[in-house]
């Protein structure tokens, strides 16, 4: 994604790059006596891709695939996976395999979410020796503080105790 900003850069912008949640950092170059509304007019050009980008990003649904054996590895799931939705792998984004239930391995995916529905409704997946299972990943949120669902710390109502 980010090489794909790497022309657009223009004169008072010193690095594009991706941040941890697939935003778009811009980091301006100190050096550069430029005004920050010539730095907008030089990004004009890569509003689309930017737009394309975080809409593509909202779109993805992640899946966890539990019950991988352990020679296998992140590349041999990314190809089963593309296998059996028939997606690019431009589409497919895969974590890291993490220990699961006696040496077996998990990873979670995240794809299209209208491409996800054929994974889904099988609940299994086929790589290596394994038949592993896949389900969806709901994300929940908890606070620290008050230990209700629903909100953060940040955002918490209740009174200090």
């Amino acid at each position: 994604m980010v090489k794909e900003y790497a022309e657009y850069a223009a004169k008072g912008i010193r690095t594009i790059r991706e941040g941890r949640n697939g935003q778009i950092v811009i980091v301006p170059n100190k050096a550069d006596d430029i005004s920050a509304e010539e730095v907008n007019k030089s990004l004009v050009p890569i509003e689309t891709m930017v737009v394309n980008t975080i809409k593509k990003h909202l779109d993805g649904k992640e899946i966890i695939i539990r019950g991988i054996d352990a020679v296998t590895t992140k590349e041999d799931v990314v190809s089963a996976v593309l296998n059996k939705l028939e997606i690019e792998p431009q589409d497919c984004k895969a974590g890291n395999l993490r220990p699961y239930f006696e040496c077996n391995h998990s990873i979670t995916v995240t794809i299209e979410r209208s491409k996800t529905d054929k994974l889904l409704l099988a609940g299994e997946i086929k790589i290596g020796l394994n038949t592993c299972s896949v389900t969806e990943w709901i994300p929940v949120t908890q606070c620290y503080r008050c230990w209700e669902f629903g909100h953060t710390r940040v955002n918490c109502r209740t009174e200090k105790q």
